[in-house]
């Protein structure tokens, strides 16, 4: 009978211990340990908790170049450490979900993926630019006056006259302005990829009194009033929702 009852005791009591590390925290206007500011034109969220202060931003954003972006849902994610234990922040224990006016969840997206998506728009535009100035040509029309006498038995004759030829080369100039936009398009691919990648919440440890934040990409959907962002972060769940006028 022992033998049965120390099993079933150790599920009950990871059963208890897996219901106590998933405690739902959620924000909430005005409830003890909550703030809520605005910065930099986006509201900020916060929920302070056993020795975690987290700080959350949803928006709704192009990411790209001037000529190549993609509008997405992006995340802003501040962790401060006030307990004595580490806690492990991860991109994947974030997640995001349309609750109106349909419940979706929303496909998070890496900046590295989002970066190759603008570097390869970026050359298909680059190299139709290239095309098109390399089918452009220009055209040069030379006029010369000719003049002359031409002597035979009969006698001379004179002639005079104005002549014309038309030469067809390959317009240069608009060559190279379609290398010059290449470069650029490629250069401010460069850039939009480095600040993305620079940017993103990656997996971490907080030691005490450490802080970590970064940004996270999600797919957006263009009618989406209310949205549900949660994080897992120290055993716990902290949701924080948000939601936009409809226009």
């Amino acid at each position: 009978m022992t033998k049965l009852l120390c099993p079933l005791a150790i599920l009950c009591l990871s059963s208890i211990c897996f219901a106590q590390s998933n405690v739902v925290i959620r924000w909430k206007e005005g409830a003890p340990n909550t703030d809520r500011i605005i910065a930099n034109g986006r509201t900020v969220k916060t929920i302070i908790h056993d020795g975690v202060i987290l700080s959350v931003s949803l928006g709704q954003e192009r990411l790209g170049t001037d000529r190549v972006y993609y509008d997405k849902f992006v995340a802003t994610l501040y962790a401060t450490n006030t307990s004595e234990r580490r806690i492990e922040v991860a991109p994947d224990a974030v997640t995001l979900e349309a609750v109106r006016p349909k419940a979706k969840p929303l496909k998070r997206e890496t900046a590295e993926h989002l970066s190759n998506s603008i570097y390869r728009r970026s050359g298909v535009i680059a190299a139709l630019g290239l095309i098109g100035a390399n089918m452009q040509t220009t055209q040069s029309t030379t006029t010369s006056y000719e003049s002359g006498s031409v002597y035979g038995p009969g006698g001379s004759v004179t002639y005079s006259g104005n002549g014309s030829s038309t030469t067809t080369s390959p317009d240069l100039e608009a060559r190279r302005r379609a290398n010059d936009q290449a470069a650029a398009l490629g250069n401010a691919a460069a850039r939009a990829s480095a600040n993305l990648q620079a940017v993103e919440l990656k997996a971490n440890t907080l030691l005490p009194k450490q802080m970590y934040g970064g940004m996270l990409i999600f797919d957006r959907v263009k009618k989406c009033e209310e949205a549900l962002l949660r994080v897992a972060i120290d055993g716990k769940v902290f949701e924080f929702p948000f939601t936009w006028q409809r226009k």
